[in-house]
Order: C-alpha cells, then structure tokens, then sequence
C-alpha cells in the first residue's frame, strides 16, 4: 500500500503567487515622468537640495530650491525666479 501523500498547502500557496504576481505587475509599471513646476526649472539632486538647505540658500534672489510629489516619491527642482 503505498503512502498518501499531502497537498503542500496548495490552497494557500495559489492566492499567494496570483498576489505577488500582481503586485510585481504594478510596480514594474515605468513611473510617469515628474514635470517642473514652472517653465525655467531644471531638476536637482537631494545631495544638492540638501546642501543648499543645510547652508540657508533654498530661496535666494535669483532662485529657488522646490521638492514636489509624495514623500514616497520626491522631486527636486532648482528654478529661477
């Protein structure tokens, strides 16, 4: 007589892959590309923005440093004003 053997949990592994599948899906997604906030910007760096603030120059007489998008996804412009 040979063994039963078990299912592995195929049930719950189904659900799963078709979640992780889906999920991969919507991040491979290519990121629709942010545009400046006015004509003039170009964009930034954080170490550059970053620089900028630690010595007060965010907002001079001549430009600005903006940071645009969700903090999950910041965008970083040098404009001229």
């Amino acid at each position: 007589m040979l063994p039963k053997l078990k299912s592995f949990g195929l049930k719950r592994t189904v659900p799963v892959a078709a979640a992780v599948i889906a999920i991969s899906a919507v991040a491979s997604l290519p990121a629709r590309a942010q545009q400046p906030p006015w004509e003039g910007c170009r964009p930034a760096s954080k170490i550059e923005y970053d620089s900028a603030k630690a010595n007060y120059l965010l907002r001079t007489r001549t430009r600005i440093y903006l940071q645009t998008g969700p903090f999950w996804r910041r965008s970083y412009w040098l404009c001229n004003l």
